[in-house]
């Protein structure tokens, strides 16, 4: 709130620590995966941050890279689909052209 004006509630602080929270977990997977070359780690982190925020973007992305490199093909595949439709959905063409990659790789009886 504005001070002097505007209550602050105890809801905003625990959506404060909440976001804050979010982000470590966050910052946590990505040194797990491109600094720990930790890909079983990051998964866990990622999980995570989308447990508490299901459509995060960046955690949906991260986790179908930590995936691909843990070898869960399967799994890897059905997110990656995700992926492709909130990238899409913004307009986001390097995203986009990383996921359809990363589809047409897999194998054709899993792609359905």
């Amino acid at each position: 709130g504005a001070p002097g004006t505007d209550p602050v509630l105890a809801r905003h602080f625990q959506e404060l620590i909440a976001a804050t929270e979010v982000q470590q977990t966050m910052q946590a997977g990505l040194e797990a995966l491109y600094q720990g070359n930790d890909p079983v780690v990051a998964v866990a982190r990622f999980r995570e941050v989308l447990a508490r925020s299901p459509t995060h973007y960046g955690a949906t992305l991260q986790l179908a890279k930590a995936l691909d490199r843990s070898g869960r093909a399967d799994e890897t595949l059905l997110l990656w689909k995700k992926m492709l439709a909130m990238a899409e959905a913004v307009s986001n063409a390097e995203t986009i052209g990383t996921a359809q990659a990363r589809i047409a790789r897999s194998p054709t009886e899993i792609r359905r």
